[in-house]
């Protein structure tokens, strides 16, 4: 497994010797956990969701050896010829339909001020870093990791959140393991949930949060200029994914489907 942290000695004077030093290791170190912090604003656990998304990491191998990765069994992927948000404000009522962001947006629709629960299940070796952009969300839970590899001697048991559960926009993810979030659907718009780590976002662990996107169109308008900035590059400004109407995704290329 890679180090928690990494040391070194940077020397600025040309032709210096080099210096023995004695670095320290990860396991004489005492580290802070911060699922046991307590935010100064001490939030209460928000209650119940009214809405649970489940997602688990998959993967899958091209012919080349190529590597996709995802979550929910697709590997998301920006294929639209339409962008999201400008579909969200474009399609009226079925704004809130997610098939009409196209499969590989992997599109999930939140109500307006519902509770919403994402458990993200990492069954393989490497850490993940998730970050949820537009909310700052509750750790509620987090799994123990999995002893089934040499690499964790000691399984880390599960843990639950306390009264005033830690708030965090980012979260690593241990291997083999999982975390349960929670946050309210309060902020209209169109969120990534993505990898923080750029080579795997860039394979296609994301997802797309569709939140509340028939408030969003009431309450906002997207400025003409966003819209011609789209137009001059050659990219539709309206429509569903593939920038038709309804339900038609003609023109769309195929989706990555997963492994799980």
């Amino acid at each position: 497994m890679n180090p928690r942290t990494y040391e070194g000695l940077v020397e600025y004077k040309k032709g210096a010797p080099i210096k023995p030093e004695s670095f320290s290791s990860d396991s004489l170190l005492k580290w802070a956990d911060d699922f046991d912090l307590v935010p100064m604003d001490k939030q209460p656990l928000l209650p119940e969701p009214d809405h649970r998304i489940e997602l688990k990491e998959g993967h899958y191998i091209t012919g080349y050896g190529i590597p996709y990765y995802g979550l929910d069994g697709i590997s998301y992927a920006t294929t639209n010829k339409v962008p999201t948000l400008f579909s969200a404000f474009s399609t009226q009522s079925l704004a809130t339909n997610s098939s009409i962001y196209g499969p590989q947006a992997a599109a999930h629709v939140l109500r307006h001020l519902d509770v919403v629960e994402i458990t993200l299940s990492f069954p393989t070796m490497r850490e993940h870093v998730i970050h949820i952009h537009g909310h700052s969300f509750q750790i509620v839970e987090r799994g123990p990791t999995v002893n089934n590899t040499a690499a964790f001697k000691t399984p880390i048991p599960m843990q639950k959140a306390q009264v005033w559960p830690m708030r965090r926009d980012s979260v690593t993810i241990r291997a083999y393991s999982y975390v349960k979030l929670r946050f309210r659907a309060d902020n209209p718009g169109v969120w990534l949930l993505s990898e923080g780590v750029v080579t795997h976002f860039y394979k296609g662990l994301a997802i797309t949060l569709i939140e509340a996107p028939d408030v969003l169109q009431k309450r906002q308008k997207l400025p003409e200029e966003m819209e011609q900035m789209c137009l001059k590059q050659g990219i539709e400004a309206s429509g569903n994914a593939a920038g038709n109407q309804g339900l038609d995704l003609t023109g769309l290329p195929p989706p990555v489907y997963l492994t799980i």
